[in-house]
């Protein structure tokens, strides 16, 4: 968007919305076969009608009981559900699949979930689908930083799962309109970026100024904040130091698009209020699956932080 324009519990409690807990270790896998009968079912069931219109949920989980709770819990939610053992198989079905969401356990057999996602990366047609990771306390920032776009410890709760689910807009009743400010002093570039956020999903305003950025933010309270690097003699990052010095402001996830190397100084107004959601997309990432997922998840990154 700059001058370098890129491209374009047991499985009862569980149900009940008590905690879901895991009783076996995560070194003492259970070998219990129901797992795989409700994989090897689904994955030949045809898809109807009522199928085809619910979202699809993949649980990569090789330890049966763990995978059984989170299959419960997401068929509550209205989800139709795939279970995969391992890295392998969890690649093989998205691969054929139209998935609105995936879980997955960071110690797998073989192929673990590190490795799950950095292969995971070579389909781009899944770059949109978001990523539920369940991981332990200790794996939780390398989580967010490897692009989960949301984490869940253990022991899993219906709640815990709910909040992610809504502010993933993936739970029944969690569509809604959002309203997006689009930062650039160039208009052509603007029209690129509304034609990728579509209504009614999404309400574009429009800011040609690093003045009107600040003002506009702090009168609309949007959902998300798009902003250009290089707003003519400004820096895009004065905006965001600007905004995150703002009470009213400085809630509000930024999405910085950017086509040029990012400085040291630069990288250090994003990282300096850890209140103030930023990220950042550059060009050799920007591609319209990729933008929409960054979208996403930054819109995820706002809501779970108001929340707190």
């Amino acid at each position: 968007m700059d001058s370098e324009k890129p491209p374009l519990a047991n499985a009862d409690e569980a149900a009940d919305g008590t905690t879901a807990t895991n009783s076996s270790a995560d070194t003492d896998r259970d070998t219990d076969t129901d797992t795989d009968t409700d994989t090897d079912i689904v994955q030949h069931l045809p898809v109807g009608k009522e199928d085809s219109e619910r979202h699809v949920a993949l649980v990569v989980e090789d330890d049966a009981k763990g995978a059984k709770v989170l299959r419960i819990l997401l068929e509550a939610e209205g989800f139709r559900v795939l279970v995969a053992t391992n890295g392998e198989q969890g690649l093989e079905i998205a691969s054929m699949q139209h998935l609105s969401l995936i879980t997955l356990d960071i110690r797998l057999p073989r192929m673990d979930g590190w490795g799950f996602l950095i292969r995971l990366r070579e389909y781009v047609d899944l770059a949109p689908v978001p990523i539920v990771i369940v991981a332990g306390e200790a794996d939780i920032s390398r989580a967010l930083t490897h692009g989960a776009a949301a984490v869940l410890e253990k022991p899993i709760s219906r709640a815990a799962l709910q909040q992610s689910l809504d502010a993933l807009e993936l739970s029944p009743n969690a569509s809604r309109t959002h309203r997006v400010l689009v930062a650039d002093d160039d208009p052509e570039t603007i029209d690129i970026v509304t034609r990728f956020l579509n209504p009614p999903e999404y309400v574009i305003e429009r800011a040609l100024t690093k003045e009107s950025v600040i003002e506009m933010a702090g009168r609309l309270d949007p959902d998300l904040i798009l902003l250009n690097l290089t707003m003519g003699s400004s820096s895009g990052y004065q905006v965001v130091l600007a905004l995150q010095h703002n009470e009213t402001t400085r809630h509000i996830p930024i999405l910085v698009v950017t086509g040029k190397q990012v400085t040291h100084q630069e990288a250090a107004a994003v990282d300096s209020d850890p209140s103030q959601p930023v990220s950042v997309i550059g060009a050799e990432n920007f591609n319209r699956h990729a933008f929409i997922y960054e979208v996403r998840r930054a819109l995820s990154s706002g809501i779970t932080r108001s929340r707190k």
